[in-house]
């Protein structure tokens, strides 16, 4: 559970780090934009570190959601260790060192990662409780000014307290006028619902605390944050109020910092940036504000939504590696073939194939008018080497009988129709791979080699290489026929091994 949790989270924080990168450079085209364009633009990264799904759109800009699939958690199986960045470059780089590694090391390894992020996440929350009780200490004495607006003595910086009924502090040594400015900025906090985007944000960060661009990201869009409150503080003026606002800014460049009790307070950060912005603000051009707003519709389609995956019928999706080709196969692989007669097998709910291939092979759809059935199952997928045909691969499904089946002897009731045909049989069955629910076999396939004019029965045997695996919970199998027999046994029960069913 805790293994699949952290998983999940490692995603969510892989795709928000694709996304704080594009905040980063939409923020660096909108610099001279007002901030309340650009601290919006923050949500889409907690969005995205909160949320493990979204709508699919041809429109996204993100590369991949699941850079970790969940077979790196159930699977023994070394080809099932892989990475799916949507950068090529990168997955090749990295599946090589994944595959080398012993499954059972890897698994171990990762739970230990997962109880020290556990660990961290929980550090991080229990330090900012820590803080926040230490900080109502300093505002014992209290005085109430107004409504939910305190005096304190003990305090050097302004701030905001609480979510649902968030109450401003201000140090009893503002005068007059900068406790109107102030009061402005810390009202405008409240009515922007900062407080609770923060507590959000805060709380993503105790999540996701291993990720650095995470970090920037917290202290960026809290800059972000104070400078558009400080903007809404000048609009709301009449008359120009940046030199003595930014005094009073000034007022704070030494004070306190109230961040580290986040969630539930933040005052006054960042002071000398703030006011540069405060000195350099003036109202925007209207050419400015549409760009962006565009921008940030742009970024709201792109970043909020998944790539669409690959169609189940569209070409096989494989990785490529120096040796080796992993191919992923989903069945049925297309609709073609369908008939009153077999409809029931092209309702199955669909299911992939993950298989690894000899160096320079490639999976392929046949053309049109070969998506038929082949001898031995449904909607042939071709192992192809160039433009010759190597293998075909094709489902079928089974039915088990209502008395016990041996697991010796199991796979005599999946594959009986292979068995026993005339013109085409499997035989000399050889278990590579075998659990409770599943097997992978070596075989071979004994079939008549058609001569023109002459009868059936006097037609030559041949006999070629066969991989048998089917999956006892599914009930369908895969069967691969070879054209040919170059390929060396080791190569044959390499495929063997590296053969997996899953969900579609």
């Amino acid at each position: 559970m805790l293994d699949t949790l952290f998983l999940r989270i490692l995603n969510m924080s892989l795709t928000g780090s694709f996304v704080i990168l594009l905040v980063l450079l939409s923020r660096a085209l909108l610099y001279k934009a007002p901030k309340k364009y650009v601290y919006p633009v923050w949500g889409l990264v907690l969005l995205r570190l909160c949320a493990p799904f979204s709508l699919e759109s041809i429109f996204s800009l993100l590369p991949s959601t699941e850079v970790l699939p969940i077979e790196l958690l159930t699977s023994a199986n070394p080809s099932d260790w892989y990475i799916q960045s949507g950068f090529r470059t990168i997955d090749q780089a990295v599946n090589p060192l994944l595959q080398e590694t012993s499954p059972a090391a890897m698994t171990n390894h990762f739970s230990i990662l997962a109880w020290i992020w556990l660990a961290g996440t929980i550090g991080m929350l229990l330090y900012s409780l820590i803080s926040l009780i230490r900080l109502r200490w300093t505002l014992i004495g209290r005085v109430r000014l107004q409504d939910n607006i305190y005096l304190a003595d003990h305090i050097h910086s302004p701030f905001v307290l609480g979510i649902l009924r968030p109450k401003i502090y201000l140090p009893s040594s503002l005068n007059e006028t900068e406790q109107q400015y102030i009061l402005l900025h810390e009202k405008a906090h409240i009515r922007h619902l900062d407080p609770f985007f923060r507590a959000a944000a805060f709380i993503m960060l105790s999540f996701h605390w291993f990720n650095p661009l995470v970090w920037a990201a917290f202290w960026l869009s809290g800059r972000d944050m104070e400078m558009a409150c400080d903007e809404s503080v000048m609009q709301q003026m009449d008359t120009d109020i940046r030199r003595k606002y930014a005094q009073t800014l000034l007022q704070f460049a030494t004070g306190q910092k109230i961040t580290l009790a986040a969630p539930l307070a933040f005052g006054e950060s960042d002071t000398k940036v703030r006011i540069k912005n405060v000195l350099r603000y003036h109202k925007p051009h209207w050419w400015m504000i549409l760009a962006a707003v565009i921008l940030l519709l742009a970024l709201c389609i792109g970043l909020l939504t998944n790539p669409i995956r690959t169609d189940q019928h569209s070409q096989p999706f494989e990785s490529h590696f120096a040796d080796r080709t992993t191919a992923v196969l989903t069945f049925p692989a297309y609709q073609e073939g369908r008939t009153d007669y077999n409809s029931v097998i092209y309702d199955v709910e669909p299911f992939s194939l993950r298989i690894d291939l000899p160096a320079g092979w490639t999976a392929a759809l046949p053309p049109a008018e070969e998506r038929d059935t082949s001898a031995s199952g449904f909607t042939p997928v071709y192992l192809m080497e160039g433009s010759e045909v190597k293998a075909t691969v094709s489902f079928n499904t089974f039915q088990l009988y209502e008395e016990e089946v041996p697991l010796e002897d199991f796979y005599k009731v999946v594959y009986a129709q292979l068995r026993l045909g005339s013109l085409s049989r499997w035989d000399i069955y050889t278990p590579i791979v075998s659990t409770q629910t599943a097997e992978t076999a070596l075989s071979t396939v004994f079939y008549k080699e058609a001569v023109e004019g002459v009868d059936a029965a006097s037609w030559p045997e041949v006999s070629v290489p066969g991989i048998l695996s089917y999956d006892k919970d599914r009930l369908v199998y895969i069967a691969i026929q070879f054209a040919d027999d170059s390929l060396p046994l080791e190569e044959l029960r390499s495929m063997a091994k590296s053969i997996s069913l899953g969900d579609a």
